[in-house]
């Protein structure tokens, strides 16, 4: 049985239901935890890795572009599917200079996009303390259905970031390590 009461002095309510879960209170022990965070969607992207053809890194005055090639024909664009006779598109560093790119960094930072999720919403951080003005580091991502996603890091500080998604509204803390291994050298 589930009961229930508006006001702290008020009637008492027999409920058939346990609001309880309902809301997201979960149990650690002896306590009943209603954390926050549980009414908050805080998945920062809505892609899969194979969405991602292209990759901008900006960190300091350094640019690393990593793209989906196919060997022999060039980059991979927008709504383009390699033919069935092509071969398998692999990532080239295309900026500095063209180089092999490192296929396990590659697959991390596609990943770790693809299931980045913050920590919290930064609402709380004051405007002028995020470090959005002066980033860490940008990184832009070119999707195969031809739509970007420009992420920008601001302030890094203990183990969080401050992150900002272009078109969504409020920014967001992550942990440090996404911070370190969305922004990690492509280079092989």
């Amino acid at each position: 049985k589930t009961f229930a009461r508006t006001e702290a002095s008020g009637p008492i309510y027999d409920v058939d239901k346990g609001l309880d879960k309902d809301a997201g209170v979960r149990v650690e022990g002896e306590k009943r935890i209603l954390d926050p965070a549980y009414f908050f969607d805080l998945k920062v992207l809505s892609i899969t890795a194979d969405d991602i053809i292209d990759i901008a890194i900006k960190k300091g005055n350094d640019v690393v572009r990593v793209q989906k090639v196919i060997p022999g024909q060039g980059p991979l664009q927008p709504k383009q599917e390699p033919g069935k006779d092509d071969p398998k598109p692999v990532w080239w560093l295309t900026e500095p200079e063209g180089a092999a790119a490192d296929d396990g960094n590659v697959s991390s930072i596609t990943s770790n996009l693809a299931s980045l999720n913050a920590k919290s919403y930064a609402d709380t951080v004051p405007e002028k303390e995020r470090g959005l003005d002066k980033p860490s580091a940008k990184v832009v991502l070119r999707l195969k259905d031809g739509t970007e996603q420009t992420l920008t890091f601001g302030k890094v500080d203990g183990d969080e970031a401050i992150l900002s998604v272009a078109g969504k509204p409020d920014p967001y803390k992550v942990y440090k390590y996404v911070y370190e291994s969305v922004t990690r050298d492509l280079k092989k």
